[in-house]
């Protein structure tokens, strides 16, 4: 006998619900807790006897019905938040037909238009609702929670599990709260593999660092990842992942350019990894202001020549056909820098050709306290790293991007952050940057490819004849 069907024959059978999924037919519902989760929540409900308990996404109520058995022997209550109606009246029926009324409450609502009304704190919180919220209301659930209370998320193994493509966002939103829950340092972590996955984490009582409530003190613009931490970078995007992107510029260039195009000076370069992919259709020169980057960028391209300098004023006394401005342009954290960086380009263009810059963001598609996590390995470091994009004030033309890095060599576990202030613009601002530094302009559109796409403005000014 497999030890999960001997471990399943030791407890008791699972609780018969007058109304279950086979009477809820047409309606999408998540899956439910199974027996194994259910008897750990009723384990630790029994062991802590929290007097408040909170769980997002009740569904038909089953996991519930399971923490009222536990909780109602004491006298705790349960809150229980499920957005669809037709699964919150059967679960209210299923609560009122198996005598935990007084018990259980159901609110049927969106829950973070109700995140006011839920007056904590609580003991317990079950967060098992919809997956791509479960990063969203980490912070507001762990600020509900007491000292010492415990916060359970269930379908923590998502990311590792075989499920249809439609649900392939569900596993990159769990992936990314699992690496979150991770990091932080006011809540300790256990993951099991119960079930679909249950994580165990307990809010501490010393005064531990929130990363993701950014209550550390980091300096004002520190960008050590293109420093002392710049051996990290070509882990995180190896230069094989600008290939597809560079072909589709390249083709843009040739479709805007009003002369043959042979010659490209890439402003802000960095390590060199769109050159690598740039040079087999163009002769490349690099700039760029930090002499770490340039390092790497010389032993990645060594045929390339690189110079040091900052694109709001460098001045090479040389045209070239193209100009491209990557992801260094979110460096300019003025109209008068974007300006500056414009008039670099265009100074350094011959009559007819390309300026293309690409932008991460406008303020007409930044998402606030967005946050990623992705795991890297090579060269015996296995990597964590976890990014947050924050505007503290939407008034000014600045947002802050709050990187952590979680190291392991050898089995030991090193931290580090980082902190870069980058500019934040609609995108009329940067069409009429590039207008009044005397380009003809327009914007494309670049769509990346894979199961999460983006798509990203591109401005592309021409220089006239």
């Amino acid at each position: 006998m497999k030890s999960d069907d001997y471990l399943t024959g030791l407890l008791p059978a699972r609780i018969p619900l007058p109304v279950g999924e086979a009477d809820l037919s047409g309606e999408k519902i998540q899956p439910t807790i199974g027996p194994h989760a259910a008897k750990l929540l009723q384990v630790l409900i029994a062991a802590t006897r929290p007097q408040r308990i909170l769980e997002i996404g009740t569904s038909y109520g089953y996991a519930a019905i399971a923490m009222g058995e536990s909780a109602k022997t004491y006298g705790g209550h349960i809150t229980t938040v499920e957005l669809n109606s037709r699964l919150a009246d059967a679960a209210r029926e299923n609560i009122r037909l198996l005598g935990l009324e007084n018990t259980i409450e159901v609110i049927t609502a969106n829950v973070h238009s109700i995140l006011d009304q839920l007056i904590g704190p609580y003991g317990l919180i079950l967060q098992d609702g919809h997956k791509l919220e479960y990063l969203p209301l980490l912070n507001p659930l762990v600020d509900k929670l007491q000292k010492s209370g415990l916060l359970i998320t269930d379908d923590i193994l998502f990311p590792v599990m075989d499920i249809p493509a439609s649900a392939r966002a569900w596993q990159e939103a769990v992936a990314e709260y699992n690496c979150v829950l991770a990091a932080r340092t006011d809540l300790q972590t256990m993951w099991m593999p119960i079930g679909d996955g249950v994580a165990v984490s307990v809010k501490l009582d010393n005064g531990g660092l929130n990363i993701m409530n950014s209550q550390i003190n980091l300096p004002q613009d520190q960008q050590r990842l293109y420093h002392d931490l710049a051996w990290l970078y070509r882990l995180i995007t190896p230069p094989g992942d600008y290939i597809e992107e560079c072909e589709t510029f390249a083709r843009m260039i040739r479709r805007h350019a009003q002369i043959p195009v042979k010659t490209l000076l890439n402003l802000g370069c960095g390590a060199g990894h769109h050159d690598s992919a740039l040079k087999k259709q163009f002769s490349v020169t690099g700039a760029d202001i930090s002499e770490s980057m340039l390092e790497m960028a010389r032993k990645l391209n060594p045929e390339i020549e690189y110079l040091c300098g900052d694109m709001r004023t460098l001045t090479l006394n040389r045209e070239f056909d193209v100009v491209t401005i990557f992801d260094s342009i979110t460096y300019m954290l003025t109209e008068s820098d974007v300006r500056a960086a414009f008039a670099t380009a265009c100074r350094h263009l011959n009559p007819g050709g390309v300026c293309l810059a690409v932008l991460d963001y406008t303020r007409e598609n930044f998402i606030q306290n967005r946050s990623y996590c992705s795991t890297h390995q090579g060269d015996g470091v296995d990597l964590t790293f976890v990014q947050n994009y924050y505007d503290p004030d939407p008034a000014d033309t600045q947002m802050e991007c709050t990187l952590l890095f979680l190291i392991r060599r050898d089995g030991k576990l090193s931290m580090e952050t980082d902190r870069h202030l980058c500019g934040l613009f609609p995108l009329q601002t940067w069409i009429n940057a590039l207008a009044e530094t005397g380009f003809q302009t327009q914007t494309e559109i670049y769509r990346t490819s894979g199961c999460d796409p983006q798509a990203y403005s591109v401005l592309i000014g021409v220089r006239p004849k």
